[in-house]
């Protein structure tokens, strides 16, 4: 389980969707290894269609870990949207980033999912784009080969010129901050790691960032999380506060209720 949630993520207020409005941006974390009770509730609000998706994968932290992230999907935006959870259809676009079609009390939606290592992050924006990206920074991982055949070239010399007790955790840095455009933008890893740059040093200021071929400015994040995780956020224009929720296991209670999601 996780630790009590500390000031950077207090917990989710009880009246979140008075706060759903146009300049609405949100990101919540949570443990994926939940008590079985809570952990049954999300698994009944998925569809059909994603429990056989999630059936395909062969090890069972991973099912876990895609259960819970897709069954919080739909209890937070169930609660945002006022709305049944069961009632929501995620379709897809050219790249497979899915989507909440038309406006939702006035105000377009975007979301997106990272879950690793048994964390889970979702963000969910009003009228605009949202990418979130968290990794666990492994210490086995062969990460200069990959900085150099994955970034940028100046991304690569930035990362080597730190520190070498440093460089593991500069490469995850620009690693999240980079799938975090490319996740919000739709694009993923066909976008292309090398079509734009981001800054590598961990506690860097937060950046605006231009992807050549694309009219839109991204704003670009880090995200407080416990040692050996990193995370970053990532969204378009205009900029807005960003709240910051847990989601402890308790949130979820043993018996889902309907009045949870009105």
């Amino acid at each position: 389980m996780s630790a009590a949630p500390d000031a950077a993520w207090p917990p989710m207020p009880d009246d979140v969707a008075g706060l759903w409005g146009p300049d609405f941006i949100a990101v919540w974390q949570s443990p994926t290894d939940l008590p079985p009770a809570a952990h049954e509730r999300l698994a009944a609000l998925l569809s059909p269609v994603e429990r056989q998706r999630l059936a395909r994968y062969r090890a069972p932290g991973k099912q876990r870990e895609g259960t819970v992230a897709r069954g919080l999907l739909r209890f937070l935006l169930g609660r945002l949207l006022q709305i049944n959870p069961h009632q929501l259809n995620f379709p897809t676009g050219n790249h497979g980033k899915p989507s909440l079609a038309g406006t939702w009390r006035n105000c377009t939606v975007d979301f997106n999912i990272s879950h690793t290592h048994n964390k889970v992050l979702i963000a969910i924006a009003a009228n605009r784009q949202i990418g979130v990206d968290v990794e666990y920074i492994r210490p086995q991982l062969a990460f200069a080969e990959l900085a150099q055949r994955f970034f940028a070239p100046v991304e690569y010399a930035a990362i080597m010129r730190q520190p070498p007790d440093a460089q593991r955790a500069a490469f995850f840095a620009c690693w999240t901050r980079k799938e975090a455009i490319l996740k919000a933008s739709g694009l993923g890893i066909a976008g292309g790691l090398t079509s734009f740059e981001v800054s590598v040093l961990p506690l860097a200021p937060p950046a605006t960032i231009s992807i050549a071929g694309q009219g839109d400015s991204w704003h670009l994040h880090d995200l407080p999380l416990p040692a050996n995780y990193i995370a970053a956020l990532a969204f378009t224009a205009p900029s807005a506060p960003i709240h910051q929720w847990s989601l402890p296991a308790e949130s979820f209670g043993p018996e889902p209720t309907p009045d949870q999601w009105r």
